[in-house]
Order: C-alpha cells, then sequence, then structure tokens
C-alpha cells in the first residue's frame, strides 16, 4: 500500500523489469500528473521517494519527472542518480541532465565532479555521455579529463570528448596545442580537430607543423583545422601537402580546408590548375575545390580543363562546371557528352542538369543533331532538370517511340507510370541500354520493367547491378 497525492493505493504488484509493459505505479503515477493542476509540486515527496525505491524502473521514472520540473532543486536529484548503481538509471539521469542543461543554459557546477568521475565508468556508453554532458557545461575543469579521453580505445567516446572540448571555447587552447604533441596518435587528432572548432589562431604554427606527421588522421585532421581557422599563411603548405600526400583522407579534408579559406584560395589554386607537369589527380582536386568556392573567376581556366588528356581532370571539370552554373560552361559540357569516357559524359550530364533552365535549348538541339549516344545523354541530362519544359521534350519522346530519349529519360518514364509504355521502356533498354539503366528498372517496382532487365543483365554477363538501392519508383511510389 502507498500514499500518492492523498489517495490510497493498494494491492500494487511492482515488477523489476525494462520490458515493454509498464508498471501499474507509473501508470497511477503519469495519471495523475496529467489530470492534477501542479502535479510537481504537489507530488514532490512522492517522486523523491521513487528515487529510493528498490525497482530501477521506478528510479528511473523519477528521474525523468524531475527532468520535466526543470528547476535548480530538481536537477540536484538528477546530479545524485548519476551514482545510481543501476546502469539504466544512470544513463538516463545523464541524458535527462544533458536535455536540462541546454534548454536553461545555466550550467551546474555541482553536476562537473560526478561527471568526470564518470568518464572512467566501464561501459564505453556511460563514458560517451558523460563527455557530452562535461561539453554542456562548460567547465574548464573539463579539458584535462576531455582531453585524456581522447585516449579511449572506443571511437564513440573519442567523439563526443572532441566534440565536447571544441565547445570550450578559447579556454581549452593552450592545453589542445600541449596535446598535439601527445604520444597517443587519437590525443593528437582529436586535439587538431577541436582546435578547428575554436578557431584558435594562435595554433597556426604547431598545427602547420603536425601537417608532417605521421599519421593520416592527424594530418587529416590538421588539416580542416588549419581551413576552419582561415589564416590564409596556411593556402601554401595545404596545397603543398595535396599535391604530395596519397592518402584519399588527407585529398579529401584538404579540400574541405580551402573551400573554408573561399576567396583568398581561388588566386593560388587558379596557378596550381594552369601549371603543366603537375600531377593529374592534384590539378583534379584543386579543379574542384574551385567549383565548391564558386567563384568565377574559375570559369574559363576550367573550361579550358575540359581539353585536358587526363580523365580524372576533365570528369572535375565537368563536375565544377556544374556547380558553378555559368551559362558559359553550357556549350563545352554539351560537346563533352560526347566524350570517349563515359565518367565524362555522365558527370557533363549531371552538370547540365544542375544549370537547369538555361540549358534546355541547347539540349533539345542536341536531341535533334546528334548521334545516338550523344542524344542518350541529353535526354539523361533532360532528365535532372525539374521544369515542365524539359519533362514535355521527354514525353513527346516517348509518344514518338524515340528509344534513344526514352534510354536516357527512364527515370522520368518510371516515374511517371504511363499505362503500357513498359514494352517500349524494355525495347531501349534492349537497343541502348546500360548497367545504370537495367539498375533503375530492377528497382523500379514494376514487376514487367524488374524481369526484361534481369533477362537483360543475365544475358549481358553483368554481376554489379544493385538491388533495392534508391532511385525512381513506377509511379513515384
Amino acid at each position: 500500500m502507498i500514499l500518492i497525492g492523498g489517495i490510497m493505493i493498494t494491492n500494487i504488484n511492482f515488477k523489476s523489469s525494462f520490458s515493454l509493459a509498464v508498471s501499474p505505479a507509473i501508470l497511477i503515477l503519469s495519471l495523475l500528473f496529467i489530470i492534477t493542476p501542479f502535479a510537481y509540486s504537489q507530488n514532490w515527496d512522492s517522486l523523491i521517494m521513487y528515487l529510493n525505491h528498490k525497482d530501477p524502473a521506478m528510479r528511473l521514472y523519477a528521474v525523468r519527472e524531475f527532468g520535466k520540473v526543470n528547476n535548480a532543486k530538481a536537477i540536484k536529484h538528477i546530479i545524485a542518480s548519476l551514482k545510481d548503481s543501476d546502469f539504466e538509471v544512470k544513463r538516463g539521469a545523464i541524458e535527462v541532465l544533458i536535455k536540462v542543461l541546454r534548454v536553461r543554459n545555466d550550467p551546474d557546477p555541482d553536476a562537473v565532479k560526478p561527471l568526470l568521475n564518470l568518464l572512467g565508468h566501464e561501459d564505453y556508453r556511460i563514458r560517451m555521455l558523460s563527455a557530452e554532458a562535461l561539453g554542456v557545461t562548460s567547465d574548464t575543469r573539463a579539458i584535462a579529463p576531455l582531453i585524456a579521453a581522447m585516449g579511449d580505445s572506443h571511437w564513440d567516446v573519442w567523439a563526443a570528448a572532441r566534440i565536447a572540448l571544441g565547445k570550450m571555447g578559447v579556454n581549452a587552447a593552450d592545453p589542445l596545442i600541449l596535446a598535439l604533441q601527445d604520444t597517443n596518435e587519437a590525443v593528437r587528432s582529436g586535439a587538431a580537430s577541436a582546435l578547428g572548432e575554436i578557431r584558435a589562431k594562435q595554433a597556426f604554427d604547431p598545427l602547420i607543423a603536425i601537417l608532417k606527421d605521421g599519421s593520416s588522421h592527424v594530418r587529416a585532421n590538421a588539416s580542416i583545422a588549419l581551413g576552419k581557422i582561415g589564416d590564409i599563411r596556411a593556402i601554401d603548405p595545404l596545397l603543398n601537402l595535396l599535391k604530395r600526400d596519397d592518402s584519399w583522407l588527407i585529398r579529401e579534408e584538404i579540400e574541405n580546408a580551402l573551400i573554408y579559406m573561399g576567396k583568398p584560395a581561388v588566386e593560388p589554386l587558379l596557378v596550381a590548375i594552369g601549371m603543366r607537369g603537375e600531377p593529374e589527380m592534384f590539378r583534379s582536386h584543386c579543379i574542384r575545390i574551385l567549383g565548391q568556392i564558386n567563384d568565377l573567376r574559375a570559369v574559363e581556366p576550367i573550361i579550358n580543363s575540359l581539353l585536358d588528356k587526363s580523365v580524372p581532370t576533365r570528369v572535375a571539370a565537368a563536375e565544377s562546371l556544374g556547380e558553378l552554373k555559368d551559362v558559359r560552361g553550357i556549350y563545352f559540357l554539351i560537346k563533352c557528352l560526347s566524350d570517349k569516357a563515359y565518367f565524362v559524359r555522365k558527370t557533363a550530364a549531371r552538370s547540365l542538369g544542375k544549370m537547369g533552365e538555361p540549358a534546355i535549348k541547347a539540349l533539345a538541339s542536341t536531341l535533334d543533331n546528334s548521334e545516338p549516344s550523344t542524344r542518350i545523354k541529353a535526354a539523361e541530362a533532360l532528365s535532372y532538370i525539374n521544369t515542365e519544359e524539359a519533362r514535355q521534350i521527354l514525353i513527346s519522346g516517348l509518344r514518338s517511340r524515340d528509344l534513344q530519349i526514352i534510354a536516357g529519360g527512364v527515370s522520368i518514364f518510371v516515374e511517371r507510370a504511363e499505362p503500357g509504355s513498359e514494352p517500349v521502356i524494355i525495347e531501349a533498354l534492349n537497343k541502348y541500354g546500360d548497367k545504370e539503366v537495367a539498375e533503375i528498372l530492377i528497382n523500379s517496382g514494376n514487376k514487367e520493367l524488374e524481369q526484361a532487365a534481369l533477362e537483360w543483365v543475365k544475358k549481358g554477363g553483368y554481376k554489379l547491378i544493385h538491388r533495392g538501392s534508391s532511385g525512381p519508383r513506377w509511379g513515384g511510389k
């Protein structure tokens, strides 16, 4: 028998279980809080009683209810529950504390010490949540322990500690700079990343120094950190690293770093793509970066790169013209639809699609005057342009049974699902289709098209067709 809000409840069977079943007492408390005005204040003692209940489910319930109260007195009880012996209660208390502290934007210093103790908990989930909670407190007492936590064997803990340190602001800068010399690779890597998050300008020289670190992860995080800090002195060292480092991770992060740099990086990048004899992958990366920075000074140099002998360079140039969306690129992208390299043709079609309405007239003209493979790619480009004018051009091709247009615009015809169109779509597949067309049909949700495409795959001896991948569905379903 228990007393709740002056009501006597008898014959309640509490079950110590975390199953989907809810104990009767929890149901009664929930109803009471819903229907009774000022229920939290009237039942404060009841919640405290349940914090000490032998059933962990009841203790967890009380913690969550205190989280809804959201005042200083309630937070004290939540903090006390961080010491609970039950894993679920402990985890729930940290989660509630994180939410409450974020809402209040008023960190409670009493939470720091128990959270620091939990950084050493045996379960990585508790360590991870504790690191996250310490980041919310922004308490400087947590800086050194969080740096140490970046040496944790579990990646989730490392990530949580790194993010938490990034929220500490300038107070964490000097300890993080020292951590760049740590013997643990994970600590160095995390420290570099956190320095980027807090935009620590005093970290410029130490970060430049660890661009030579033996760990690709450290070099990658140092690169992106330099980009976020934004000191233009980093541009040349980053370009030099991009040229000589063969790690895909490094190259990707240097791309991101120089994109962060923005306009100041344009001139050095233009010089790089104009120099003969530079490695093709280096030039390709520079072209992609220019496309992402979206500076129109790059349009003509990138157009010139479409004539490069290197396929990766031409692909990068076609891709960047789509990012720049400058109409000067349309004519040259149309020409790329006839390129000998499949990926150049494919990228050009996608970029013309990004150009949108300004490219429609040129693409329609290409459908009238080009050889089959170019017409197919022009139709594909039109399928990427989400306007009624582009769709009507393709629909005219369907109704005239133009198999090249149907093969190129197959995604539009699958989504439209015109009754009786399956036979001509299958005919287009058999005469002009490729693996991409077959994959679209296999995943279209139309049994007739799926079966025809599977037969096409079998006949051609292909093995790299993905089933269940995302793509257009028959009728847009």
